[in-house]
């Protein structure tokens, strides 16, 4: 409209200063320069360059192009051009389609018009990123900001200032994040059908156990379009747990890990590889602490920490921003508590509010279920933080009745969720039944104190104080707990494949703190050692069932194989030195007490 709008304005000009008459192009060129200049006739048109004067007497054939030559030349030019962009799009249309990337052929100045031309700043040091990209881009689905980042007055955080002082600099820019990366269905490891049956297996099995890790309304397709890395994750723990040889599980675990190795070092990163990190974290033993590790550095860079308060005030995004930060905290407590490491998210204000978190009006009953978890941490950490990881020494008598203290404190926590949890439609009492389990695990690690500082020998200086004696029958009564659970709770066993690598690691401990109580401590405590030996059976050979059902780079299937050789190093032993003789206190000659090497369990204390 703009250039007809011109035209017009320009006839109007001509007729009111006599010049209606537009400037013709120029003739066409019919002859060549020597032609021309000799004026004799060229069979330019009939022969092309050069004529046939000019080839018989093997001159120079030249033509001086008119304007008309030049557009007609230029018009050539533009069809070939666009008959080749058109091929070129339909073969990339055919790519595309074989490849299932459906954003594979999007507009380029659809995305420059959507994204803005704007160029975009670089945040300085301690400013999360995704608010400078949303800022640009406009993409606010999955970017929570801290806008208390952006105040910068005298009470700011320190780091805050550089931001403020170096926005400005010339040097404040970035490059556009690529729009799309290769994934695991586009690099071949899996079909679509493969990758989408993960997919719903991981939704179904998984992230129910972990209190939603993704975001309410996720699909196979939003996760596909948003998140190759956090595609990667869900695949690669939904195939360990699908026994099929048709999903190559070793595949989808070297994709994920190498996509986690470069995001280890990326200073872009958003809450998507957040949540691939923790979902790898929770199921896969070998490098679960690195996840979580990293997790953990992503999360702080973004403030996560800090977004309870927006929650709390009715900010959605904020909201999200939250509960994945508690989800990082309580799987950080998980695999650095039963390890003996200091956490890395420690008991800081939104732990300490995580009450407060429960108002905001976007809460559903997976949060209450993510923050019984974080208070149950909080207890545990007070553990780990009073009395450490020193094992060669027994707790002192000043700090006998804090030990009990938080033992009621576990006692009064598990009273307040029990009760609270519904059936769910896809993991049925597990909510409820998580509460028991958690809390046998807790008391199992707390009471276990007890035993700090008593050898494995019949000394009389290994006699507990009747305050600490009480306590060990509280590690012995939840260690038990968590065996008849195995043993007897069909429902629990039918999910247990499937629950997070922190059950696996404590369903150990437990098993082993009561193989050894009974075979190396009975002059410690008075167990039924008979009662014991039998539960511990009785859980081999339900492990043992469910291990052949699983693959064999499973935690548990290793667990399983561990307890058994145990059992039956125990069971040799005893029959080579009392083949004849019932004794009142179990041999322990000749057996190994340790796991296979691969199996990192918190069982060291009782060596």
């Amino acid at each position: 409209m703009a250039y007809q709008s011109s035209a017009q304005r320009l006839h109007a000009l001509r007729d009111e200063y006599g010049d209606p008459k537009p400037a013709e192009i120029s003739r066409k060129v019919t002859a060549c320069v020597s032609c021309r200049k000799h004026k004799v006739k060229c069979d330019l048109q009939n022969s092309g360059v050069p004529c046939t004067r000019c080839r018989k007497r093997g001159l120079s054939c030249a033509v001086k192009k008119s304007l008309q030559m030049l557009l007609e030349d230029d018009a050539t030019w533009k069809g070939r051009i666009e008959e080749e962009v058109a091929r070129l799009t339909a073969g990339m249309a055919r790519l595309s389609e074989h490849l299932s990337l459906p954003d594979l052929l999007e507009d380029s100045e659809d995305v420059d018009s959507a994204r803005g031309t704007t160029a975009i700043p670089t945040p300085a040091a301690g400013q999360p990123i995704s608010s400078s990209i949303e800022e640009v881009t406009g993409d606010n689905s999955d970017v929570w900001n801290d806008n208390a980042v952006e105040d910068y007055g005298p009470a700011a955080i320190p780091a805050s200032i550089v931001s403020e002082v170096t926005k400005h600099s010339p040097s404040a820019r970035v490059t556009e994040r690529s729009r799309s990366k290769p994934d695991i269905i586009s690099r071949g490891i899996l079909t679509l059908e493969q990758a989408e049956m993960l997919f719903n297996y991981y939704m179904t099995k998984h992230d129910n156990s972990i209190y939603s890790v993704l975001e309410e309304g996720s699909t196979f397709t939003t996760i596909r379009s948003s998140s190759p890395f956090l595609l990667a994750a869900i695949c690669a723990v939904a195939s360990l747990h699908v026994v099929s040889s048709d999903v190559p599980y070793e595949r989808c675990y070297d994709e994920f890990v190498q996509m986690s190795t470069q995001h280890a070092f990326s200073s872009r990163n958003n809450m998507d590889d957040i949540r691939a990190l923790c979902i790898g974290a929770f199921w896969l033993p070998e490098i679960s602490w690195i996840l979580i590790s990293n997790a953990v550095r992503i999360a702080t860079e973004l403030q996560l920490h800090r977004a309870y308060r927006g929650a709390i005030a009715g900010n959605r995004k904020a909201y999200v921003a939250a509960r994945l930060y508690y989800l990082v905290h309580v799987c950080d407590h998980q695999f650095s508590i039963a390890y003996g490491r200091p956490p890395l998210t420690g008991e800081y204000e939104a732990a300490l509010t995580a009450d407060e978190f429960l108002t905001s009006k976007f809460i559903v009953e997976d949060d209450f279920r993510l923050i019984s978890q974080v208070k149950h941490w909080s207890i545990t950490s007070n553990v780990f933080q009073t009395f450490g990881t020193d094992i060669q020494h027994p707790i002192p008598e000043n700090l006998i009745g804090h030990l009990q203290r938080l033992n009621l404190e576990l006692d009064t926590c598990r009273l307040e969720w029990s009760t609270k949890f519904r059936q769910h439609k896809h993991i049925g009492n597990y909510p409820r039944k998580g509460v028991s389990l958690h809390y046998h695990f807790a008391k199992l690690y707390l009471c276990s104190h007890a035993f700090r500082g008593i050898s494995n020998n019949n000394a009389a200086t290994n006699a507990m104080s009747r305050e600490m004696r009480e306590v060990a029958d509280n590690a012995v009564l939840s260690a038990t707990s968590i065996l008849r659970s195995i043993n007897t709770d069909v429902e629990f066993q039918s999910f247990m494949s499937d629950l997070p690598l922190y059950f696996d690691t404590m369903i150990a401990f437990a098993s082993v703190f009561l193989f050894r109580i009974t075979t190396s401590y009975i002059h410690a405590i008075h167990v039924d050692v008979h009662e014991i030996l039998r539960l511990l059976g009785q859980s081999v050979r339900v492990l043992d069932d469910i291990a052949s059902k699983i693959r064999p780079a499973h935690l548990l299937a290793g667990i399983s194989e561990g307890l058994k050789s145990l059992l039956e190093q125990f069971e040799n032993a005893r029959q080579r030195e009392a083949p004849n003789t019932e004794r009142a206190q179990p041999p322990t000659a000749g057996i190994d007490m340790q796991l296979p090497e691969a199996i990192d369990l918190p069982v060291d204390q009782f060596d």
